[in-house]
Formats: C-alpha cells, sequence, structure tokens
C-alpha cells in the first residue's frame, strides 16, 4: 500500500474496470522515531581562503535531540567551540530541520564534506544508516597553471605566469598522465608538445 512509483489509486480503477478483485489487508507498522540527514548542501566550487555556506537538513519523525557532526576531508570540524566535544548540539523539531553552517577553506584541491547526526537517546534513531550526508566542494586558489613541456621556451612562459602572481608548477610530458589530479589546477598550458 505504501506507493513506491507510479499511482495506487489509477492502478486499482483500471483493476475495477477489468473486473479484477482487490483483498485488502491493513498490516500496523510499529511506530518507530528516526532522524535522516536529508541533505548537504555546498556549493560545487570556491576559492581558497573563502567562507562557504555549508547547509545540513535533518528531517525527524518527532521531536529529539543530539549532535551535528560535521567532517572536513576525513577530519572532524569544532562547530562549538565554547562547548564540550566537536560536535553542535541540536534539539529537533518533527520534520525538517535545517542548519547553515559558516566554513572556511583554507587548501586547494577537492573538499569532502559529510555531515552526521548522533542521537542524545540512540532509541529515538531507528536507522542509523541514514545519519550520514555528504557533499563535495572543488577549491581553486590564487590560481594555479600546469605547465607541460620542456625547454627555454617553457622556462619564459613560467616567469611571465609567475609575474601575473600564479602559481606554476612545470613537468615533462612523460609524467603528464599520473600527475594531473582533477580540481587541482585552474588550467593546463601544453607547450610544444608533440601529439603522441
Amino acid at each position: 500500500g505504501v506507493e513506491t512509483s507510479g499511482c495506487l489509486s489509477d492502478a486499482a480503477e483500471r483493476a475495477a474496470a477489468l473486473g479484477v478483485p482487490i483483498d485488502v489487508a491493513v498490516l500496523q507498522r510499529p511506530a518507530t522515531q528516526d532522524v535522516m540527514v536529508e541533505a548537504l548542501r555546498a556549493p560545487a566550487r570556491a576559492r581558497r581562503g573563502q567562507v562557504i555556506d555549508v547547509r545540513a537538513v535533518l528531517r525527524a519523525t518527532a521531536p529529539t535531540t543530539g549532535r551535528l557532526v560535521l567532517r572536513m576531508n576525513g577530519r572532524t570540524v569544532d562547530l562549538d567551540p565554547k562547548g564540550p566535544g566537536e560536535g553542535l548540539p541540536v534539539r529537533l523539531e518533527a520534520g525538517p530541520n535545517a542548519f547553515s553552517i559558516p566554513l572556511p577553506v583554507e587548501a586547494s584541491g577537492s573538499l569532502r564534506l559529510e555531515a552526521v547526526f548522533e542521537p542524545t537517546d540512540p532509541a529515538t534513531d531507528a536507522i542509523p544508516e541514514n545519519d550520514t550526508g555528504s557533499s563535495i566542494t572543488f577549491v581553486s586558489g590564487e590560481g594555479r597553471v600546469l605547465v607541460v613541456g620542456e625547454g627555454p621556451s617553457v622556462d619564459a612562459l613560467v616567469q611571465a605566469i609567475r609575474a601575473s602572481r600564479l602559481e606554476a608548477e612545470v613537468i615533462a610530458p612523460d609524467a603528464l598522465a599520473p600527475h594531473v589530479t582533477a580540481g587541482d589546477f585552474d588550467a593546463c598550458v601544453l607547450a610544444n608538445v608533440p601529439r603522441w
């Protein structure tokens, strides 16, 4: 009786039109309390030194309390410096509960965020598997350029890039494939690199 796809009433009408009998048995579902991390939203891109707004949405079936823990690249962020522990104490009402967390980003590259709800009383959280949500933000720095090439012409190009206050990293063409990681550079220059 719980619709997962389609429309139950439309299916019942079609069955009735075709003369197909439908038997109904009412099942009692046990009343359980649960909290789930419904969403963890963060900007897709940010710059190093920026403060991003991370928004966690927790849905509770009944009022409850617990802690909201935020991890950044596996390390726990102290959301309540004045309180004990590193999580933020939360009081949830039945339904969706949104929390906005200002988060400074200090390093370039990919930023993996994970929000975890830890209940004060485990009996109020029937399904612990849905207590985690995640998000990824790609953080660029002041501008990182990967220069692929060798020789004097590359040196002049790198000097020009650095004179523009951008960070330049030089690698030989044969080191390209294993070296480049998505999100680590803002631009890639192939300087006199044969297509093969």
